[in-house]
């Protein structure tokens, strides 16, 4: 019958498995997630225009070449163009590249590159002729000659401005350019665009000057996310990487930003956060198992049980949720090392209990790792009330592998056969020399090192409180993060900026592009240098309008202006009879990504109070701070959390009281309180403040506190009876346990392997790259490291136990 339960146990942890293995047939490599997005709480509704514009600003790119006088050597300006395309610039290539310099020719292989990766779009002018067409055909919808078309049009100030032209020293007009475009439309075009900050070289690549006048090149590109593989997008992220690297060393300085690079630079931390610690955990249960047991079996029992179980886990993750992100595999590695606990405590009672019947054994570990199982499963779980979809995958992976672990030991490791074996003298020296150390603790002492505790995690919290910012799930120091910051300031002009969506006003008198340029008709020349909308670069559809009715009114006192300078103009030439107005969609530029069917997006300056403000004050107009949602989200949940953290706290103590009465103060209270300020203490100390991964962390270190101070309590009482019951009556009385107790109890061993365990495992997430794990490491293993020792301390009698304990031994060990 034992072998019937211990098969049907093993074929329901398999069913996870094949159900994920039919997922992972389907969707491959794609059911581990790397969106940062994934990460974010729902703070709302996606539909309408803030879903839209959040998701075109996810998938934008923007990418910068700047160079200095160094890098025009005279016969190898070729290098930049091999090293972008990995092709050698032979022939019509090299001829180019004689023609323009080094940085011009990188910046067109990265062009053409770009275009061969399917997934991108890349918004270029190198296709002048398609380009020039387009404007030209609409040269009088443009509205570039802001002395005619702002305000009533003014015939004196076209006769200056025509004379002005034709007559200038320094330039004139071609006959071709009198003939087709007499108002000049398309050179006060180009020279509203240079104003603007970008210009645009012969190629037709885009280009700014920064402070001290040197050019750098920019490239927009925007990024279609869906059904992108992961596999590709690595690639991707791999190749701007190393070409960054390559093109450094011609002195080509080339930078890139974009939300798709922080969420790769995320997921390759995570990767190599999942191999840190499987490796850590890997290596610390080999020590562990082969230390004390001194046999390859136990060893090989304990890593298939943990690896069924994380399979199991796996495969329902990814069976309900339809994958798994890597951020939950990499803070899911740990429970390795945590559900490792019920290995232990059963094949540490077999190997100290020889031949003991599987029914003894289930039954004595039966009430420990039941309540165990409960208060760690408990804790996990809660966790999943946060609505972040992270902790919902790990709430789900832990509860699988803590279940599946405890019963294929209950019900598996329970029937093996191992000789008795107290583990020999080295075994046991670590816990009998730290147990008797922290029991012999006097209270005074005790008492002060937990009031130290409590009172600079107190001091903590007042004074550096809870940071709610969703920023915190990054660091804001790497290689990316400050490429992103300069990109900005040299593309807007400002490292940082706060964006805004205008739509349509309530009363419908304009379109979201003709608010966007009434907005901008009441800023002064310089408020306009902190902004960037939409409006600047695509006219309005009533823009167009009036732009064309303009010249056309207009077009008469032209053909004036010419004819008193001996000039025909001819109407068929001109176009100004075929003048129409164009859809601002098909406008080439940079800005698509800011304009939506009924709304644009505009971009401020940050440190611009005052434009902040009238902004704000401007009808239809409402802030895309969809970082600002999902901060007060975490701070929501942060809040409940801490909440529910005291509500258990509570009900620990009132269930203690009930069942072993006030020494449950002691027990357990005080330790977990003091476990949980030091938790608190280590996190803002490493990373500054408190956040909501700190109270997900907290419920943690409770639940698994718990564990410590029940089985720390209960040494050696749960063997107090049967036959040591009688033999160890006035040695009770005295406050003592005796031989017989403390020789068949192996709690203190195995809390030792346990807690070595789960420590090892989580305080390898402190070596994260991501905050928000270094974070819930920090506090885990600080936390769980004073919850025992703060247990130990406040424990009657403990000296006498391990005296005992380690006195009756057995010198016999396993073979």
């Amino acid at each position: 019958m034992n072998k019937v339960k211990a098969v049907l146990v093993f074929l329901l942890l398999m069913l996870p498995v094949i159900t994920g293995i039919s997922v992972f047939a389907k969707k491959g490599g794609e059911i581990v997630r790397t969106d940062l997005k994934y990460l974010l709480p729902d703070a709302g509704s996606d539909a309408g225009s803030a879903g839209y514009f959040t998701d075109r600003l996810s998938g934008e790119m923007l990418f910068t070449f700047s160079a200095d006088e160094r890098t025009e050597p005279e016969n190898d300006r070729s290098s930049a163009a091999e090293s972008v395309s990995g092709q050698s610039a032979e022939g019509s290539d090299g001829a180019s590249a004689g023609k323009t310099g080094e940085l011009e020719d990188a910046v067109r292989s990265f062009a053409d590159k770009l275009k061969t990766f399917k997934f991108i779009k890349v918004r270029d002018f190198s296709n002048m002729e398609k380009t020039g067409s387009f404007l030209f055909a609409h040269r009088y919808a443009l509205g570039a000659d802001v002395y005619l078309t702002s305000g009533k049009p003014d015939p004196e100030k076209l006769r200056d401005e025509v004379l002005g032209i034709l007559y200038s020293p320094f330039g004139g007009a071609t006959a071709a350019e009198l003939g087709r475009d007499p108002f000049f439309t398309m050179r006060h075009y180009l020279m509203k665009q240079s104003s603007s900050g970008f210009g645009m070289d012969a190629s037709g690549f885009t280009f700014v000057k920064n402070g001290d006048g040197k050019k750098v090149y920019v490239i927009s590109a925007s990024m279609a996310t869906v059904g992108l593989s992961s596999d590709a997008g690595t690639e991707f992220y791999e190749y701007c990487r190393n070409l960054r690297n390559q093109l450094k060393n011609r002195n080509i300085e080339m930078m890139y930003t974009g939300a798709f690079f922080f969420t790769e630079e995320a997921s390759g931390s995570s990767k190599s956060d999942i191999t840190k610690i499987s490796v850590g955990s890997s290596l610390m249960l080999i020590v562990i198992m082969l230390g004390f047991f001194r046999s390859v079996k136990p060893l090989l029992y304990g890593l298939a049980v943990i690896s069924v179980s994380m399979l199991s886990a796996f495969g329902a993750v990814i069976t309900i949720f339809g994958g798994m992100h890597v951020i939950s595999l990499a803070m899911g590695a740990t429970l390795a090392g945590i559900s490792f606990d019920y290995v232990l405590h059963v094949l540490v009672r077999r190997a100290r209990s020889g031949y003991e019947s599987p029914e003894i054994l289930r039954k004595a570990v039966l009430k420990p790792l039941g309540l165990s199982l409960v208060t760690s499963v408990t804790a996990y779980g809660v966790t999943s009330f946060t609505g972040l979809n992270i902790l919902k995958e790990l709430s789900l992976f832990a509860s699988v592998v803590l279940v599946g672990t405890f019963l294929l030991s209950y019900y598996v490791l329970s029937l093996t056969r191992l000789c008795r074996c107290a583990g020999g003298r080295l075994s046991v020296f670590l816990p009998e020399a730290i147990f008797r150390r922290l029991s012999a603790v006097s209270s005074p002492v005790s008492l002060a090192v937990v009031a130290a505790v409590f009172l600079s995690s107190m001091l903590l919290v007042l004074q550096k409180g809870a940071d709610d910012d969703v920023a915190s799930l990054r660091r804001n120091d790497t290689e990316l993060a400050v490429m992103d910051r300069e990109v900005n300031r040299i593309v807007n002009g400002n490292s940082s900026g706060v964006w805004f969506i205008m739509e349509n006003t309530e009363a419908g008198e304009y379109d979201a592009l003709e608010a966007c340029e009434h907005f901008i008709g009441t800023l002064s020349s310089r408020e306009i240098t902190d902004v960037e909308a939409p409006c600047l670069h695509v006219p309005s559809a009533g823009s167009q309008k009036k732009s064309i009715e303009t010249y056309v009114s207009l077009y008469p006192e032209l053909k004036n202006i010419y004819a008193e300078q001996g000039i025909e103009l001819n109407d068929d030439e001109t176009g100004i009879g075929a003048a129409e107005s164009f859809s601002a969609a098909d406008m080439p530029g940079m800005f698509d990504f800011m304009m939506g069917n009924n709304a644009v997006l505009i971009r401020i300056n940050s440190e611009n109070t005052v434009l902040l403000e009238k902004i704000r004050s401007f009808t239809g107009v409402y802030p895309l701070d969809r970082r600002g949602e999902w901060s007060r989200a975490f701070g929501l949940y942060r809040q409940e959390l801490s909440r529910m953290l005291v509500i258990a706290l509570i009900l620990i103590t009132a269930g203690g009281m009930f069942i072993i009465g006030p020494d449950i103060i002691r027990a357990a209270t005080v330790p977990l309180v003091t476990g949980i300020c030091a938790g608190i203490t280590a996190d803002i100390l490493m990373t500054g403040s408190m956040n909501l991964f700190t109270a997900v962390a907290l419920f943690v270190v409770t639940g698994l506190g718990a564990d410590y101070c029940v089985f720390i309590y209960g040494m050696g009482r749960h063997s107090r009876s049967g036959a040591g019951a009688e033999a160890g009556a006035s040695s009770r009385e005295a406050g003592e346990i005796t031989d017989t107790e403390a020789n068949s109890d192996s709690t203190p061993v195995t809390l030792f392997l346990s807690w070595i365990s789960t420590e090892v495992s989580c305080g390898l997430l402190m070596f994260s790259g991501m905050p928000a794990i270094v974070t819930m490491g920090a506090v885990i293993f600080w936390g769980l490291l004073f919850i025992p020792v703060t247990a130990l301390m406040l424990r009657k009698h403990s000296p006498y136990f391990v005296y005992n304990y380690v006195r009756n031994q057995d010198k016999t060990c396993l073979k």
